[in-house]
């Protein structure tokens, strides 16, 4: 008898096994694809997206502007142009929401507008442009985003009128001749903290928002992560002793939606590119799922919109709509 309890208790155990890996190997299909936008404009390359709760706010990078569009990709309006003079823009890329205002970063400045699209001012930006990825903005209007040339950290604290006025977070990646390369990342205000997720390392820290580190989370055991991180260090060993600046992306895109963050881990499966989605949760600060998307996307961008995952496939170059529900 107990020997057949225990042939049950491992068939049992071998179930759940089963279970969770299947779990974790979920597929979530795209439930809609936008083109164009309702003008039949067409985007080439998305530097990020932000939503209001009304509207969604597109940085167009290779359009050089910010279109405001509705549930239907209707556009509202434009915001900027190409050029270096206020308001205008040089591959517009990271957004950023803060008490009605928009904040658009190009790589020389940031410009800021009312959601209604009005234009109020730029801000000249240390070192603001290709690397860093997402910046944030609290609610005495402090700037914070990746620059660790200028401050020998990972996050630089400036004013609106681009002075640096504080910097903090040790660095990821040390005694790099471009540091710049492996110690940026995303940056989100969460309550009273500030979230930085690495671009291509698997490291997630949460700061006060005076700088001190309250916790971080290494995601390198994860074995998708794991054999992408292999496969990065091959190839900054190819590049090590040539004068350029290279970097391999492993998070390209993240948002906090609720208690939630959201990550695009880009690895690799079976000699294939994958989009892998993670969730952590930023109260307990681990890690709950992953799923996959579309295996023949690449996405850079992500925005939780109303319950749905908007991601811009530079594949396609088309919006992919994602039922939030379905991670669940």
């Amino acid at each position: 008898m107990n020997h057949i309890n225990k042939i049950f208790y491992i068939v049992l155990i071998l179930f759940f096994i089963v279970a969770c890996n299947k779990k974790n190997n979920k597929m979530l299909e795209v439930k809609d694809t936008i083109d164009t936008l309702s003008d039949s404009t067409f985007i080439t390359k998305v530097g990020g997206i932000e939503s209001s709760g009304r509207y969604v706010y597109i940085a167009a990078t290779k359009n050089n502007c910010v279109y405001c569009v509705d549930d239907d990709f209707k556009i509202i309006h434009t915001m900027g142009r190409t050029g270096h003079g206020p308001g205008e823009f040089v591959n517009v890329g990271s957004l950023s929401l803060c008490d009605s205002l928009l904040f658009a970063k190009s790589v020389d400045q940031l410009n800021i507008y009312t959601l209604n699209g009005e234009f109020i001012k730029s801000i000249k930006l240390k070192k603001a442009g290709y690397w860093t990825r997402k910046i944030c903005v609290d609610e005495d209007m402090y700037i914070y985003y990746s620059d660790p040339v200028s401050t020998g950290h990972i996050i630089a604290k400036a004013d609106t009128s681009g002075n640096i006025i504080d910097s903090f977070g040790e660095l990821i990646i040390k005694k790099l001749k471009y540091p710049e390369t492996r110690n940026v990342g995303h940056i989100f205000k969460f309550n009273k903290s500030l979230i930085f997720v690495s671009k291509t390392e698997p490291i997630i820290r949460k700061y006060e928002i005076t700088g001190e580190l309250l916790d971080e989370l290494d995601l390198s055991s994860d074995k998708y992560i794991k054999k992408k991180m292999e496969e990065s260090e091959k190839f900054y060993k190819q590049y090590q002793n040539q004068p350029i600046k290279v970097s391999s992306i492993l998070f390209p895109a993240a948002d906090i939606y609720e208690d939630n963050l959201y990550i695009i881990n880009l690895s690799s499966q079976e000699e294939k590119t994958v989009n892998f989605l993670y969730v952590i949760n930023l109260n307990k600060f681990k890690l709950l799922k992953f799923v996959k998307l579309n295996p023949e996307s690449i996405y850079h961008t992500i925005e939780i919109y109303k319950d749905n995952i908007i991601c811009f496939d530079l594949i396609t170059q088309s919006f992919h709509i994602y039922d939030l529900e379905s991670v669940e």
